[in-house]
């Protein structure tokens, strides 16, 4: 969205310009907004801690887990960059040095729906849509 006016648009301190042309402010859409502050949210209550890499060497699909916050048990990120499909990878999700979360239900922070059982050998499926990404942590 473009905005004509002379006032100083911002969304965390930051002047946004128009890609197309730099004299021109603009102002994030709404949800963007919301989910930046989703997003900062859910750093701040599970994201804190070690991490640690669970693919090395898929082309599509990265994910990693943080340990925790001290408060929070940690979360596990999926980032898909495949540009048309949802992808999946079945996977340990205890790292050394970590809390072992088999047996557990993991939901995502960001569709509550979303459900999944990590089996009792610490496997787990997971998944994030296309050029996007989930969140899972503790039920």
């Amino acid at each position: 969205m473009t905005n004509g006016s002379s006032r100083i648009t911002r969304f965390y301190a930051v002047t946004q310009h128009d890609v197309d042309n730099p004299s021109l402010e603009v102002t994030a859409p709404t949800d963007l907004q919301l989910d930046l502050r989703h997003l900062i949210d859910i750093r701040r209550q599970y994201l804190g801690g070690t991490l640690a890499v669970l693919t090395e060497s898929d082309k599509h699909l990265y994910v990693a887990r943080r340990q925790g916050n001290g408060v929070k048990d940690g979360a596990i990120i999926v980032l898909n960059n495949h540009d048309t499909d949802t992808l999946s990878i079945t996977l340990n999700v205890n790292p050394d040095g970590f809390t072992d979360w088999s047996g557990q239900t993991l939901v995502n922070l960001l569709n509550p729906k979303e459900t999944i059982t990590v089996g009792n050998d610490g496997q787990a499926t997971l998944s994030a849509p296309n050029r996007g990404y989930s969140i899972w942590t503790i039920q």
